[in-house]
Protein backbone atom coordinates (compact mmCIF):
# COMPACT_ATOMS: atom_id res chain seq x y z
CA UNK A 1 0.00 0.00 0.00
CA UNK A 2 0.90 3.54 -0.43
CA UNK A 3 0.44 6.95 1.33
CA UNK A 4 -0.09 9.66 -1.07
CA UNK A 5 0.92 12.31 1.45
CA UNK A 6 4.39 10.77 1.95
CA UNK A 7 4.82 8.21 -1.42
CA UNK A 8 6.03 5.60 1.18
CA UNK A 9 5.03 2.06 0.71
CA UNK A 10 4.11 -0.32 2.75
CA UNK A 11 4.69 -4.23 0.94
CA UNK A 12 4.72 -7.69 2.81
CA UNK A 13 4.18 -10.98 1.94
CA UNK A 14 1.17 -11.93 3.27
CA UNK A 15 -0.16 -16.17 3.02
CA UNK A 16 -3.50 -15.38 1.12
CA UNK A 17 -5.49 -13.16 -0.65
CA UNK A 18 -8.42 -13.91 1.32
CA UNK A 19 -10.81 -10.84 2.54
CA UNK A 20 -9.32 -11.54 6.39
CA UNK A 21 -5.99 -11.19 5.44
CA UNK A 22 -5.92 -8.53 3.14
CA UNK A 23 -8.43 -6.21 5.67
CA UNK A 24 -5.87 -7.12 8.63
CA UNK A 25 -3.09 -5.72 6.35
CA UNK A 26 -4.85 -2.51 5.33
CA UNK A 27 -5.92 -1.70 9.18
CA UNK A 28 -2.65 -2.65 11.19
CA UNK A 29 -1.21 0.09 8.29
CA UNK A 30 -4.11 2.97 7.97
CA UNK A 31 -4.80 5.55 10.73
CA UNK A 32 -8.98 5.45 11.43
CA UNK A 33 -10.52 7.00 8.95
CA UNK A 34 -7.59 7.13 6.35
CA UNK A 35 -9.41 6.92 2.95
CA UNK A 36 -8.48 3.56 1.06
CA UNK A 37 -8.96 2.79 -2.61
CA UNK A 38 -8.14 -0.49 -4.06
CA UNK A 39 -8.87 -1.93 -7.19
CA UNK A 40 -12.00 -4.39 -6.72
CA UNK A 41 -10.70 -7.31 -5.43
CA UNK A 42 -13.29 -9.14 -3.19
CA UNK A 43 -10.86 -8.86 0.22
CA UNK A 44 -11.23 -5.54 0.33
CA UNK A 45 -15.01 -5.79 0.50
CA UNK A 46 -16.92 -3.84 3.04
CA UNK A 47 -13.38 -1.84 4.28
CA UNK A 48 -13.91 1.78 6.30
CA UNK A 49 -14.10 4.59 4.23
CA UNK A 50 -13.35 2.55 1.03
CA UNK A 51 -13.31 3.63 -2.52
CA UNK A 52 -13.10 1.06 -5.39
CA UNK A 53 -11.68 1.20 -9.26
CA UNK A 54 -13.56 -1.26 -11.42
CA UNK A 55 -10.69 -2.52 -13.85
CA UNK A 56 -12.48 -5.64 -15.20
CA UNK A 57 -14.96 -2.59 -16.81
CA UNK A 58 -12.70 -1.20 -18.04
CA UNK A 59 -12.32 1.93 -15.22
CA UNK A 60 -8.92 3.10 -13.58
CA UNK A 61 -9.81 6.43 -12.26
CA UNK A 62 -13.08 7.51 -10.64
CA UNK A 63 -12.61 10.89 -9.18
CA UNK A 64 -9.76 10.49 -6.51
CA UNK A 65 -9.71 6.67 -6.17
CA UNK A 66 -7.02 5.04 -8.80
CA UNK A 67 -4.02 2.39 -7.88
CA UNK A 68 -1.59 3.69 -10.18
CA UNK A 69 0.98 4.75 -8.02
CA UNK A 70 0.97 1.24 -6.17
CA UNK A 71 1.23 -0.18 -9.95
CA UNK A 72 3.87 1.53 -10.86
CA UNK A 73 5.76 0.88 -7.41
CA UNK A 74 5.19 -3.08 -8.53
CA UNK A 75 6.56 -2.11 -12.37
CA UNK A 76 9.38 -0.82 -11.00
CA UNK A 77 10.48 -3.48 -8.47
CA UNK A 78 9.23 -6.35 -11.76
CA UNK A 79 12.11 -4.39 -14.07
CA UNK A 80 14.10 -4.21 -11.10
CA UNK A 81 14.45 -7.65 -10.53
CA UNK A 82 13.95 -8.96 -14.47
CA UNK A 83 15.83 -6.30 -15.93
CA UNK A 84 15.05 -3.53 -18.07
Amino acid sequence: MKDRETGKVSADVVPTTDKPTLQRFVGSRTETGAKVYTDEHGGYQSLPNHEVVKHSVGRYVEGMAHTNGMESFWATLKHGYHGT
